[in-house]
């Protein structure tokens, strides 16, 4: 019997985040310096801070698309690429709604419940059913392909397919408490190989990350670890299995 996604990803969470992993991880965030002229981690971790504040700031004004273009230009600073993306206004439009909606919202107190829409979409009813992240305080129910969706309309060109890194990036940056970035590295720890456009395998991440944190043999060290560094517990866990890799 074919294994779900999210148990793969729960038993790799309790196999490669104990005390040892967490300390790894953290040791990366004191470095003085790159350790060599390839070593990205050291912006990362001296950007990371400043652009979730850009975020947070530039969020009463995310209808413009001047903020955009520099939420973009953080993104792809982590990608080490040019933009190219579409700045889809219809996209921003949305996405900007749900941002003021779910924006200081964590993983851990969003809650669960099950997507019972879509069935009158031919598009929309092969979501019916998934978890999404609970409807409490006003949040309307979305599916994390809704979020994606959008999110790549905005940051990257086209929509033919999905590219997690620069997306789930863009998606992290706005909501750091409730989407993990997910990119090739990642995704060889969690799944052994870089198939990375997947929508089910990062829907599987995102509720796996979501019962970890809510009761994960060393949750409790990821959450004091994470307040202890001022990160956001997702950041941490991302830092963890990036450097696991």
């Amino acid at each position: 019997m074919k294994r779900h996604p999210s148990e793969t990803v729960m038993n790799v969470l309790n196999e490669r985040l104990n005390p040892d992993s967490i300390a790894r991880g953290l040791s990366h965030l004191y470095k003085k310096s790159p350790s060599s002229k390839v070593d990205r981690g050291f912006w990362y971790n001296k950007s990371y801070p400043y652009f979730i504040q850009r975020f947070e700031e530039t969020r009463p004004v995310n209808q413009l698309e001047t903020v955009w273009i520099e939420r973009a230009s953080y993104v792809y600073s982590w990608i080490a690429r040019i933009p190219v993306t579409k700045l889809d206004h219809r996209a921003i439009r949305e996405l900007a709604a749900l941002e003021h909606l779910f924006a200081g919202c964590t993983l851990q107190e969003v809650g669960t419940e099950s997507y019972l829409g879509g069935l009158g979409d031919p598009k929309m009813a092969a979501h019916h059913g998934e978890r999404i992240f609970g409807t409490g305080n006003g949040r309307p129910p979305v599916l994390i392909h809704q979020f994606v969706e959008l999110a790549n309309e905005i940051i990257n060109y086209g929509s033919g397919r999905y590219n997690f890194p620069t997306t789930t990036k863009l998606l992290h940056f706005m909501f750091p408490g409730l989407f993990p970035i997910f990119d090739s590295n990642v995704c060889r720890v969690l799944y052994g190989n870089e198939y990375i456009e997947d929508y089910i395998k990062y829907h599987a991440y995102v509720f796996a990350l979501q019962d970890y944190l809510s009761g994960g043999k060393y949750s409790r060290e990821i959450l004091v670890e994470a307040e202890r560094a001022n990160l956001p517990p997702l950041r941490l866990v991302d830092l963890v299995l990036f450097n696991e890799v």
